[in-house]
Parts: C-alpha cells; sequence; structure tokens
C-alpha cells in the first residue's frame, strides 16, 4: 500500500493523534454506551509506529476502534506493541475488575500473542506509576528468561482460560484468538525485529535465536498439550482454537489477510513490515465482528 493509498483511507476512516501518551485507560465515560475492551499486541496498538518506515503515517484506525464504532460502543485499547500474554491478560483484568457496574461491558477480546515473549512491570523510583497498572508501566523482552517453550505455552493457555472464566463469572460478552502464532516462530528460529533489522544492521537469518530443544519432539509435546486442553476452553469464542493446523485450528491473521506473503500483499504495509495497513485493520475488523455476531445478539 503506497502513500497515495494511505492517505486516501486516513481521509475515509479519519485518524488519531500522532502521539498519544501512554496513559491509564479511561474507564469513565459519559455517555450510555457499553463498553468494548481489546488487548492484544502490535496488530491493534493503536499508537504503531512502522519501525522500518519510522516517517509513514500510520495513523490509520486499528481494528478496535474500527469495530467499537460499528457496535456504537466506547472503546477501551490497551493492545501495546512487543507485549507477552500476560500483559494482556493483566490489562483486561485490572479494567474488567474496575468497572463496577459490568453490565457497562458489551465486550471483551483477548486478541493473543507470542508465548516465548516476557513481560513484567517496573515501578520502583517512579512515584506516579506505584499504585497503578498503568500500561506505560509495563516492559517486555522477546524471550522469557528461563523454562523453556511447552512451559511458556501452558502458561499462555492458563492466561486464556483465566479471561475465559472472568467473563463467565461476570456474564460478560467475549471472544478470544491468536493474532500471532504462539510458538511457531520461536520453534523455527526467532527472527531479529524489524527495528534489529534496520537500526542495528542485523540479519534476517544469520541472527536468528536458534530454538534451544529438540525442535521435532518438542512439537509433539505442544501438539499433546493443546489436544489436552481442548475440553477446558469454549471454542466457540475461541476463534481458531488449537491454533496448531496439523490439529484444524489457525492464526487469525494468517485466516484473514492470507498465509502467504504474496497473499497478504495488498493488506500489509509491504513486504517487510508486514503489519496491517489501514485496508489490512478494516479487513481484520469485518472478520472479528462478523464471527462476534454469529456468537451474540445486538452487537450491531
Amino acid at each position: 500500500m503506497n502513500y497515495e493509498e494511505n492517505k486516501k483511507f486516513l481521509k475515509k476512516y479519519g485518524n488519531v493523534k500522532k502521539n498519544i501518551p501512554f496513559t491509564n485507560p479511561d474507564i469513565t465515560f459519559k455517555s450510555n454506551k457499553k463498553i468494548l475492551i481489546v488487548s492484544g499486541d502490535s496488530w491493534s496498538d493503536k499508537t504503531f509506529r512502522s519501525s522500518c518506515y519510522p516517517d509513514m503515517d500510520v495513523s490509520w484506525p486499528k481494528w478496535p476502534e474500527l469495530l467499537a464504532k460499528k457496535w456504537n460502543m466506547e472503546i477501551i485499547n490497551c493492545s501495546r506493541g512487543g507485549q507477552g500474554n500476560e500483559y494482556i491478560y493483566s490489562t483486561l483484568q485490572d479494567i474488567i475488575m474496575n468497572i463496577e457496574d459490568k453490565s457497562k461491558i458489551g465486550m471483551v477480546i483477548g486478541s493473543w500473542s507470542q508465548a516465548n515473549r516476557y513481560d513484567y512491570q517496573i515501578t520502583e523510583g517512579h512515584a506516579k506509576w506505584a499504585h497503578t497498572n498503568a500500561r506505560y508501566s509495563w516492559l517486555s523482552e522477546r524471550v522469557q528468561p528461563a523454562g523453556d517453550l511447552m512451559g511458556w505455552l501452558r502458561k499462555s493457555i492458563r492466561n486464556f482460560l483465566g479471561l475465559q472464566i472472568m467473563c463467565e463469572r461476570y456474564d460478560i460478552p467475549y471472544m478470544q484468538f491468536c493474532m500471532v502464532h504462539p510458538y511457531r516462530n520461536f520453534l523455527n528460529g526467532l527472527k531479529p525485529t524489524e527495528g534489529e533489522v534496520f537500526l542495528e544492521g542485523l540479519d534476517w537469518e544469520k541472527d536468528a535465536i536458534k530454538y534451544p530443544g529438540n525442535k521435532q519432539k518438542d512439537e509433539k509435546n505442544i501438539l499433546r498439550i493443546l489436544s489436552e486442553h481442548e475440553h477446558l476452553i469454549d471454542i466457540e469464542k475461541f476463534i481458531g482454537w488449537p491454533m496448531a493446523s496439523e490439529l484444524g485450528g489457525f492464526i487469525l491473521n494468517n485466516a484473514i489477510l492470507g498465509k502467504a506473503k504474496k497473499d497478504k500483499l495488498p493488506w500489509i504495509i509491504d513486504k517487510l513490515d508486514d503489519h496491517p495497513n489501514a485496508k489490512g485493520q478494516v479487513k481484520i475488523m469485518e472478520y472479528i465482528k462478523q464471527k462476534a455476531e454469529n456468537i451474540y445478539d445486538g452487537l450491531g
């Protein structure tokens, strides 16, 4: 998608401020609208900036904002680039539990990320953060400091179940899915980020993190773990479960935009930055909207 096409979509769908501070989401609204609560990574981050093209205007609305507009809801979007599943679950829990009247929540969506990512909070030395779970107090690393991929996947599945149980407890409509693959990238050798390649000179292939375990053996263990949790997951509300194509699952971005790079190109920034462009964000929103409305009445 070139700059001129970007401009057309920005004009059609509007844009967001170029610099949005990492503040606590506002959970007080003057309107009587229901609230859509979303957390995820860079694919839904309203403050996303392209590492490949720092000067590109990527302020087109992301799918959570587009979806809230379609459903006439207020939006609380906690998504932040680079974060993992502990961040996603924690921010959703924090928001849900701090809304006293749970009937105001119209929908909760967990857009899960990579299981290998490590999320943690820093509050020491920052008085303003000490008693909050503001998203700017969260940091992340690409790889967990200890453990293995099977254990990290189990932790993520606990997050999936935690969201399911919490929403069922308070009778809150919810959906969840893995927007990116939870384990495949790490299993195949985690490649450097766009920023590491373009700013630090790393090579996509030569500087990939080699998988530290027995790939064939561990993949069998991963499929077993996913199968063992099948009976616990509400698969109607978990789009693409169990994620692994070998078990009939899928990853959301592949299902919507295409699995091969050539199929994705109309919907992503370009072959170097595979984050969704303006058209891609609209396409993702339309897919999620249809899936949700097939489950829940009264959204549209």
